[in-house]
């Protein structure tokens, strides 16, 4: 292939890319007593978002299950800012997840997420005293 043809061919290719618009990206919402409590919005570690909220749901059915008191803390970790229950990790917020979010700074989301989740434990604690049984 003649070096012009080739060099026309890589802007042509680099033109149609260009108009191909990307999908946004995946969010996908973590829920306790039918309450969004955060959207992981970014892969994280190698985990897309789908992943990071079926572990993050799966650590915080476990915590709620020991019966603990439901503390919900956060603390900056090298990663972005974790949401613990109980000094249990649960999930991080990233950099990246803010940057998706549209927000400003992960400590930021990540303290809106911990009150969010706070009145979600509360919620489901006050069905599970009415009902007299564990909200699954």
């Amino acid at each position: 292939m003649a070096p012009g043809l080739a060099l026309a061919f890589l802007v042509l290719a680099a033109g149609a890319r260009a108009d191909v618009p990307e999908s946004p990206p995946e969010s996908v919402p973590l829920r306790l007593a039918n309450q969004t409590v955060f959207h992981f919005s970014a892969s994280a570690l190698g985990f897309a978002p789908r992943e990071r909220e079926a572990a993050a749901d799966r650590r915080l059915r476990l915590v709620l299950e020991a019966g603990g008191p439901g503390a919900v803390t956060t603390r900056a970790i090298g990663e972005g800012t974790a949401v613990e229950v109980d000094g249990k990790l649960i999930f991080v917020v990233t950099p990246s997840d803010v940057e998706a979010l549209g927000a400003d700074g992960a400590e930021f989301v990540a303290t809106a997420a911990a009150e969010a989740l706070r009145h979600a434990i509360a919620e489901e604690r006050e069905e599970e005293a009415r009902s007299g049984a564990r909200v699954p």
